[in-house]
């Protein structure tokens, strides 16, 4: 996996974003998964391309807005603030 989606949808490659990767390659297809501080929900693009069911949770009622408002149909976003 060379790059992969941030919060804007586009691939990006950067050395801050390796661990992202590193995650992505041992989860296997379909795979339940809880994320814990999803913020706008960028690692929520590239779970659902490997057809992972995903929860996500943050306490930031802004950024849960925005992940909300780009993937809610797909997966469950919580806002644990509210």
């Amino acid at each position: 996996m060379h790059g992969f989606l941030d919060s804007t949808s586009k691939y990006c490659d950067s050395e801050d974003d390796k661990r992202l990767e590193n995650v992505l390659n041992i989860i296997k297809p379909k795979t339940s998964v809880l994320i814990l501080g999803c913020g706008s929900g960028r690692e929520i693009g590239n779970l659902l391309m490997k057809k992972c069911k995903i929860t996500a949770l943050d306490i930031s009622p802004e950024l849960i807005k925005e992940a909300k408002r780009k993937y809610e149909k797909k997966a469950e976003i919580i806002c644990i603030n509210s």
